[in-house]
């Protein structure tokens, strides 16, 4: 695929679909490659994902923790997976905001809101 890698970052896997399926459609036919990574992702919201061109990926952090080595350890995930997909472009919402800023400075970072 000649087009670039987008990582999508949620905090709640079912918004993934709900409110970012269109992006990730819109993407995907524009011949770039997503991935889509969020705690919990099920078989369904995975089906889902799959079917607009996405790809799933579980993303195991802590959402709803003060935990300071909580917070570190989900920092820790986002890095295991941005140094394993190595995106071109990285959009993170919701929670997963804070990682956003401190990986890659060579990624692109596109966060709405």
């Amino acid at each position: 695929m000649s087009g670039k890698t987008v990582l999508i970052l949620g905090s709640y896997a079912p918004s993934l679909v709900h409110f970012r399926g269109a992006l990730i459609k819109a993407i995907t036919e524009r011949g770039h490659k997503v991935i889509a990574a969020a705690p919990g992702i099920s078989a369904g919201i995975a089906d889902q994902l799959r079917n607009l061109g996405a790809e799933p990926r579980e993303l195991p952090v802590v959402n709803a923790s003060l935990n300071p080595l909580a917070m570190v350890q989900s920092l820790n995930e986002v890095r295991r997976l941005v140094r394993q997909v190595r995106p071109d472009v990285l959009l993170s919402y919701t929670v997963c905001r804070y990682a956003a800023f401190t990986l890659l400075p060579s990624t692109t970072m596109m966060s709405p809101g």
